[in-house]
């Protein structure tokens, strides 16, 4: 067919048409020899293995795409077909269906071998979005039921200690069983306003999204931790931004969000410590960054740092982050971690800004120039 169109169309000033043609697949695609050299890299496939623009084949498939010649070495000479998924590190984490297909050689010409190179990492962190969203759902759902059946007990027991202090009050030199009541009581109400802030960090409410300046939220914020910061031993660098940064978002949420990094950022301390805490305006989004000298994280820690249930602090029940993550999500903003050296942690959030300021075209023109 494609025959038949050339004839047809040969005409047409169109001398690179198979690579026109080739350049605008979605998919990868490298034609390889049986000793793991590429002859023929496509546009896509140069984008997905790092292949500079400059660097002409033949190239080694060993050099640029270490994973996927480990994978398909001992085939190349095959005339079978192969599918593998594999995950990438360079020129950036990616996890690649590879398929490669046999290409008939001519007489006495060398065994070829096309590969086909399709991302899946989307449809990998999408599945990964889902099984989190159905954990979530589900550990929520179980901390509904306990929460009524911890409810029930708690209000018995609030009630009946209502009663007891009634009887107290009438009866003479009971100043120190009241004194017990009353303290039993404030555990009760501590114990039942827990209960209520654990539901609604694990099933927060849909945000209501109105104008704020995130500079004066996170100094809400500041203001609210100075007790625990104070108690810590700690000091506290603020680097915001002089004009307002205003976006759309929850206020009483966002400051959920910003508690947890500071506190997350004062337990990372071993006797004390100081966190910086900076904004700044991107032009279309409001950047925030919270950072703390404290051990830093561990590099295999970062995949599971939203996973409900996993902590690496001795009390951390592993829903924190997640909360934060579910928040951020809900305002439309992003959440990275990036380790110090040689210690320390630094959390960065971008927000959308209300009014986003991009460049004018001819300025973007001039400076690509």
């Amino acid at each position: 067919m494609a025959e038949t169109f050339l004839e047809k169309h040969g005409d047409l000033p169109w001398p690179n048409f198979w690579e026109s043609l080739l350049a605008v697949l979605q998919d990868g695609l490298i034609i390889v020899n049986c000793c793991g050299i590429v002859l023929y890299a496509n546009r896509r496939a140069r984008e997905l293995m790092g292949i500079p623009n400059g660097e002409n084949v033949p190239l080694l498939l060993r050099r640029y795409a270490p994973e996927i010649f480990l994978h398909a070495k001992d085939s190349l000479h095959s005339p079978g077909q192969q599918l593998f998924e594999v995950l990438v590190t360079y020129p950036e984490r990616r996890l690649l269906r590879v398929s490669r297909f046999p290409l008939a050689p001519e007489e006495g010409g060398p065994t070829l071998s096309a590969f086909v190179l399709a991302d899946r990492t989307a449809e990998k962190e999408l599945g990964e979005l889902r099984q989190e969203e159905d954990a979530c759902a589900t550990v929520a759902l179980l901390a509904g039921a306990l929460a009524h059946e911890l409810g029930n007990p708690l209000n018995g027991i609030q009630i009946h200690l209502q009663l007891l202090k009634r009887q107290l009050h009438s009866l003479p030199r009971a100043n120190g069983l009241r004194k017990t009541v009353e303290t039993c009581q404030n555990e009760v109400d501590r114990l039942r306003h827990m209960l209520g802030s654990f539901l609604n960090s694990i099933r927060p409410a849909k945000p209501v999204l109105l104008p704020i300046d995130i500079n004066e939220t996170l100094l809400n914020c500041l203001d609210a931790m100075a007790p625990e910061l104070d108690r810590r031993n700690g000091t506290i660098g603020k680097e915001l931004s002089i004009e307002p940064l205003l976006i759309l978002g929850d206020r009483s949420q966002l400051q959920q969000v910003f508690e947890n990094l500071l506190r997350n950022g004062m337990e990372a301390w071993e006797n004390s410590g100081r966190i910086i805490v900076r904004s700044a305006d991107e032009g279309a989004f409001a950047r925030v960054e919270v950072e703390d000298d404290g051990a830093g994280i561990d590099p295999s820690a970062l995949p599971n740092l939203f996973r409900p249930q996993w902590s690496n602090k001795l009390e951390g029940n592993g829903f924190g982050l997640l909360v934060v993550r579910n928040i951020l999500r809900a305002h439309r903003a992003t959440i990275a971690f990036h380790g110090l050296k040689p210690r320390g942690t630094r959390v960065t959030l971008r927000f959308p800004l209300e009014n986003p300021k991009f460049p004018m075209l001819d300025q973007t023109f001039r400076e690509s120039e």
